[in-house]
């Protein structure tokens, strides 16, 4: 229900949503509410025209084990999440921000 009232204000108002979704999480009790939220998240956005970034594929999937940590295409390592296991690293924020930046503006090469 908050969802969608947020979704209703942001309408009212004629501002434009971009929900980032939730990866996996460290601690079950978390990752059992990114697992239940992520859905809500992804259909409040589709009824109501706006749009939601997945961070699953940046981050990590819900259906997997939490990673902090995944190598990249050279095979160097690269750190995406906190010490908390829920929030991100400098480079796991710049991995959602160039996805976020696709959805304002599919043209941007960044």
């Amino acid at each position: 229900a908050r969802v969608s009232e947020i979704c209703e204000f942001a309408k009212e108002k004629k501002i434009h949503l971009i929900w980032i979704g939730l990866p996996t999480m460290k601690q079950t009790r978390v990752h059992r509410g990114a697992t239940v939220q992520n859905p809500i998240f992804r259909d409040n956005m589709k009824k109501y025209g706006f749009d939601f970034v997945s961070t699953e594929a940046l981050i990590g999937r819900l259906d997997q084990a939490y990673v902090r940590t995944v190598t990249d295409a050279e095979g160097k390592k690269i750190n995406l999440r906190a010490d908390d296991g829920i929030h991100f690293s400098p480079q796991g924020l710049q991995r959602i921000a160039t996805a976020v930046l696709k959805t304002i503006d599919p043209s941007s090469n960044t």
